[in-house]
C-alpha cells in the first residue's frame, strides 16, 4: 500500500502475504512519498527483493547444472548531491539550485521541487559532488567495481536490477569479449528463450540487454577459465550546463564503442575465474548448447509445472479481453518558459499543498481517472471516482506517448503481456528493419545511419520475432511518439487501489501518475469501494501519526 505514509520517526508493520502459485523472481522495493521519490530513491532508498520458489524443482536454474547466482543492482552514486563541496556554487546554473543548498526541511524541499522546471530538475539529480563531473559514477549494490569470485564448473546467473530513475539511467549492459543469455524479465521467466535465425538470442557489446529505469533480468552466461569477465553499461547523458571534461582513450576499454563521445560507459563488476589445471587459460569445461538448450526445455517445464504459469495470474490468455482502455503520456508546456506538464490522460497527479493525507486525491484534477474506456469516457458515475477493473477480468490496455521523450510505464500489483509496440524503425536498403537509434547530440532524438530510411509501424510487423514482444513486464519503455499495447489479468483476490506511473521519477513527482482501482467482481459501485478505500486509509495514516 503505497498510499501509506509513515511520518517522522513513526512506525508501521507491513505484512505479506505470499500464495503459493505466486511465481519466483527478481523484484525491488524504494521510497514512494509523491513530489520526492526521485530524491529519495536516487539517496539510496532501495534494495533488492527476490521471491524464492518453493523447492528447487521450481527454480529458474535448470537440473543437472551448479548454478552461482549474483544480485546486482545498479544504482548511479548521488550521496552529496544536495551538499556540493566548497567552491562549487559558482558552478550552479540557477537560482534554484542555489536556494536548494540552505533547505532546511522535507516541506520546503517538497515545494521546490514542485516549481522546479523540468531542465532544472534534471539537473539537480544529474549532479554529483561538485556539480562538476558529467558522469554519473554507478555502483553495484553500494560497491565501485567490485570483483567476485567464480567457479569454472558452475554457470553464473545474474539478477539485475536497474535502480535508476533518471531519463540518462536507461542501461545497455553486456559481459565484455563474452555472451550473456535472457531467462526472465521483470521477475517472470519467459516461456522459452527468444531465438534469432534459429540460434539463442545473445546479449553481447552488439547486441545490448536494454534495461529502463524499474526494470530486471535474469541472464546466465558460462565463464571461461583464467578470464575475468566485466559486465558493463553503457547510457548517454546530456548534461550541458555542467562543462563535461573530454573523454581520454583511456576512458574506454579495450574493445568498446568509441564513436559516441557522450556516451557513459562504465564497469560495473568484475567476475574472476581461476586457471583450470591442464586446460588452455579460455577453454569452457561447460558447452554452451547443450546448456541453452536444457534451460530452454526447463523454461518450457515450468510453464506446465508451476501454478502461476499453468492456472494461476501469468497463465496464457485464450479469450478475447472483455474490456479495451487506452491512455495518453502527455508532455505539454505550459504559458511560463521552460515550464513542462507531466500527465496522463491531460491529468496530473498533484494534489494542493494543503493535503496532508498522501494517498487521498478525490478532487478536481487529480488523476484518479483509469483511462478511456469505450462508451464511459473514462469516468466514473460520480465523474471523480476512477471507472476501475473488475478483478477476475481480462483487459487490452494502449498506452499512447503524445511526447518526444520515451517514458518508462510501471504498473504496481498487477503485470502485463507485451502484444505490441509502434515505433520509428530504421530500413536498409535491403529492407533489414531494426529500432532507430538514439543520438549522442540529443538523448531524446531518435536517427537512422547513412542510406536508411526511417519508417513507423509495428514491431510485430517489421520484426515478429523482436524479443521484447510477447513476454510479461511490469515496467515497459513507452517509444517516442509511439504506442505498447498490452494484456492484463486482474486476478479475483487483489482488489484494492494502487499506482501507475512513469518510472523516470522527476516526471511521476510532477504528475505522470495515476490511481487504479481493482473492485471486487461483485455488483457494487466503484464509486463507492473507492470511498471506502480512501476512508481505510485515512484511518491507517491518522493511526500511524498517532503512534497507535
Amino acid at each position: 500500500n503505497v498510499m501509506l505514509r509513515i511520518g517522522r520517526q513513526k512506525e508501521f508493520n507491513y505484512l505479506y502475504k505470499l500464495p503459493k502459485n505466486h511465481a519466483p523472481g527478481t523484484h525491488w522495493y524504494h521510497g514512494h512519498v509523491h513530489g520526492s521519490t526521485a530524491l529519495q530513491v536516487q539517496g539510496g532508498m532501495a534494495g533488492a527483493l527476490i521471491v524464492d520458489p518453493l523447492d528447487a524443482q521450481s527454480s529458474l536454474n535448470p537440473p543437472g547444472y551448479r548454478v552461482q547466482e549474483h544480485i546486482i543492482v545498479i544504482r548511479a552514486e548521488s550521496q552529496d548531491e544536495l551538499r556540493p563541496k566548497a567552491g562549487a556554487a559558482a558552478d550552479l546554473q540557477t537560482a534554484a539550485e542555489a536556494e536548494l543548498i540552505d533547505l532546511k526541511t522535507p516541506r520546503e524541499l517538497e515545494e521546490l521541487v514542485n516549481r522546479l522546471t523540468d531542465h532544472e530538475l534534471d539537473q539537480l539529480v544529474q549532479s554529483i559532488h561538485s556539480l562538476r563531473v558529467p558522469n554519473p559514477l554507478l555502483t553495484v549494490n553500494g560497491q565501485v567495481q567490485p570483483v567476485a569470485s567464480v567457479a569454472n564448473d558452475e554457470i553464473q546467473r545474474l539478477r539485475l536490477i536497474n535502480a535508476g530513475s533518471r531519463k540518462s539511467d536507461f542501461r545497455d549492459l553486456w559481459i565484455r569479449d563474452h555472451d550473456m543469455y535472457l531467462a526472465a524479465f521483470d521477475g517472470i521467466n519467459l516461456t522459452r528463450l527468444t531465438r534469432s535465425k534459429g540460434q539463442f538470442t545473445r546479449y553481447n557489446r552488439d547486441n545490448p540487454l536494454q534495461l529502463a529505469p524499474g526494470n530486471r533480468a535474469d541472464v546466465f552466461f558460462i565463464p571461461k577459465p583464467g578470464v575475468t569477465h566485466s559486465l558493463m553499461a553503457a547510457g548517454r547523458i546530456q548534461v550541458e550546463s555542467f562543462k563535461p571534461q573530454p573523454r581520454t582513450p583511456s576512458a574506454v576499454g579495450p574493445g568498446e564503442p568509441r564513436q559516441r563521445a557522450r556516451a557513459l560507459v562504465q564497469e560495473l563488476i568484475s567476475f574472476s575465474s581461476p586457471p583450470r589445471a591442464g586446460r588452455v587459460s579460455g577453454d569452457s569445461p561447460l558447452a554452451s548448447t547443450p546448456f541453452l538448450e536444457a534451460l530452454d526445455a526447463h523454461l518450457q517445464g515450468l510453464q506446465e509445472s508451476l501454478p502461476a504459469y499453468r492456472t494461476g495470474y501469468l497463465r496464457p490468455f485464450t479469450e478475447e479481453p472483455s474490456t479495451t482502455r487506452s491512455l495518453t503520456f502527455n508532455v505539454t508546456d505550459r504559458n511560463m518558459p521552460k515550464k513542462r506538464s507531466f500527465s496522463i490522460n491531460m491529468r496530473s497527479f498533484n494534489p494542493p499543498p494543503t493535503q496532508e493525507i498522501h494517498g487521498h486525491h478525490d478532487m478536481p484534477g487529480s488523476s484518479d481517472y483509469l483511462g478511456l474506456k469505450a462508451g464511459d469516457g473514462g469516468q466514473g458515475p460520480d465523474g471523480q471516482s476512477p471507472w476501475p477493473p473488475r478483478a477476475g477480468t481480462e483487459e487490452e490496455w494502449t498506452v499512447k506517448n503524445e511526447s518526444g521523450v520515451r517514458h518508462p510505464l510501471h504498473i504496481h500489483v498487477s503485470p502485463f503481456w507485451i502484444t505490441d509496440i509502434h515505433e520509428n524503425y530504421c530500413l536498409d536498403p535491403k529492407g533489414q528493419a531494426r529500432p532507430c537509434d538514439l543520438s549522442p547530440k540529443d538523448i531524446e532524438y531518435c536517427r537512422c545511419n547513412d542510406n536508411e530510411t526511417k519508417e513507423f509501424g509495428s514491431v510485430r510487423k517489421y520484426s515478429p520475432h523482436d524479443p521484447r514482444l510477447d513476454r510479461w513486464q511490469d515496467t515497459v519503455t513507452l517509444p517516442h511518439k509511439g504506442s505498447v499495447t498490452f494484456r492484463h489479468r486482474f486476478s479475483p483476490g487483489l482488489t484494492g487501489l494502487y499506482v501507475l506511473h512513469c518510472h523516470i521519477l522527476q516526471h511521476e513527482d510532477r504528475g505522470m501518475m495515476m490511481n487504479i482501482l481493482t473492485v471486487p467482481h461483485q455488483h457494487r459501485s466503484p464509486g463507492d469501494f473507492f470511498k471506502d478505500q480512501n476512508r481505510e486509509n485515512e484511518r491507517l495514516n491518522r493511526a500511524i501519526a498517532s503512534g497507535t
